[in-house]
C-alpha cells in the first residue's frame, strides 16, 4: 500500500515542481549563453567585439553598454525568481499539498484509505523530501554550470585550491571521506527535519476552530524560533568547549592555536565542526523523530476535519 500511496503522490505533485526545474535548467541555460556571449574574451566573438568598438562612436558604446546593464538586469531578476520557486516555492507547494490532502477538504477521503496514518504521512514524507533533494541538487548545478561558463568565457582561470586543502587536512589527521559523509547526513537530515516541521505545524493548526491558516504559520513559526535558539546554544556550546580544550582562542578573523602551527590550526577547525555538526545531526534526528510521531497522533487521534 505504500508504494501505491507514493506513487499516487508523485502524480499529484509532478507537474508544479517539474515546470519550476524546466524554468531553471532553462535560466542556466539562457545564462550561460549570456555570459559566453557578452564576455567574449576567449570566445568567437572576441573578434567581432573588438571591430566593433573600434568603430562604434562613444554615445553608440554607450547605448550598447547600457542595454547589455539591463539584460543583465533582467536575467538576474528572472534568475532569482527561478531559485525562489525552485526552492521557497516547492516548501510551500508541497507544504499546501499535505494540509489540503490530510486536513482540509480532501483529507475525509484520504483518512478513510484502507491504511494506516504512519502510511499516509510516509508517503508524504518520502515525495516531499525526493523533490525537495532534487530542487537542491539541481541549484547547486545551476550554480556550478554558471561559474563554468564565467571561466569558459572569460578566459580566467578561477583559484582552486581544493586539492591543497584536501592535503592539509589530511596531514593533520583529518578524515576528508568521513567528513564529507559527515556533512551530507547532516544536510539530508535537515531536509527530513524541515518536512516534518511543516507536517506538525499543520497537524497542530488543523486542531484550531477558527482561523487555521494563521495558527498553522505561528506554530510553524514557534518551532522555528524555538528549534534555532536551542540548536544555537547547544552548538556554540560544543563548539567553544571543543576549542578551550584544545588551548584555542578567537581572534579577529578565526580561531588560533597558540603555537600558531597551521597544519594543527586548520585540523582543528575542521575537527571542532564536525564535532560540533555531529552532535547537531543528533539533535536534527531526534527533533524529527518528535516531530514525525507529533504528526502521527494528532492524525490518529485529534485529526479534525470540521
Amino acid at each position: 500500500m505504500l508504494k501505491k500511496l507514493i506513487k499516487h503522490e508523485y502524480k499529484a505533485v509532478w507537474k508544479f515542481l517539474a515546470i519550476a526545474a524546466a524554468f531553471m535548467v532553462i535560466m542556466t541555460i539562457v545564462g550561460a549563453a549570456g555570459i559566453y556571449i557578452l564576455t567574449p574574451e576567449a570566445t568567437v566573438y572576441s573578434d567581432y567585439v573588438r571591430d566593433y568598438n573600434d568603430n562604434v562612436s562613444g554615445g553608440a558604446a554607450t547605448a550598447t553598454f547600457d542595454f547589455s546593464s539591463l539584460l543583465a538586469g533582467l536575467y538576474v531578476m528572472a534568475y532569482v525568481a527561478a531559485v525562489f520557486l525552485l526552492t521557497a516555492g516547492t516548501y510551500i507547494y508541497l507544504w499546501m499539498r499535505f494540509d489540503k490532502s490530510m486536513y482540509g477538504h480532501q483529507g475525509y477521503l484520504t483518512n478513510t484509505l484502507p491504511t494506516t496514518p504512519a502510511k499516509l504521512i510516509l508517503a508524504k514524507l518520502i515525495t516531499a523530501v525526493s523533490w525537495v533533494c532534487l530542487s537542491i541538487t539541481l541549484l547547486i548545478g545551476s550554480v556550478f554550470a554558471l561559474l563554468a561558463a564565467i571561466r569558459a568565457a572569460s578566459g580566467s582561470e578561477l583559484t582552486n585550491n581544493v586539492p591543497d586543502l584536501f592535503a592539509d587536512l589530511k596531514q593533520a589527521g583529518v578524515s576528508v571521506p568521513g567528513m564529507i559523509i559527515l556533512f551530507v547526513l547532516l544536510v539530508f537530515a535537515a531536509i527530513i527535519m524541515s518536512v516534518l516541521m511543516m507536517y506538525g505545524a499543520s497537524a497542530l493548526g488543523q486542531l484550531a476552530k477558527k482561523s487555521r491558516v494563521i495558527a498553522t504559520i505561528a506554530f510553524y513559526y514557534a518551532m522555528t524560533m524555538v528549534i534555532n535558539f536551542v540548536g544555537t546554544f547547544i552548538m556554540s556550546a560544543t563548539f567553544r568547549s571543543f576549542t578551550q580544550k584544545a588551548s584555542a582562542h578567537f581572534g579577529g578573523s578565526g580561531l588560533y592555536l597558540d603555537n600558531h602551527n597551521y597544519i594543527e590550526q586548520i585540523g582543528l577547525v575542521y575537527r571542532s565542526v564536525s564535532w560540533t555538526a555531529l552532535i547537531f545531526l543528533i539533535l536534527i534526528i531526534a527533533g524529527s523523530i518528535a516531530l514525525y510521531f507529533l504528526t502521527h497522533h494528532v492524525t490518529s487521534k485529534r485529526l479534525n476535519l470540521e
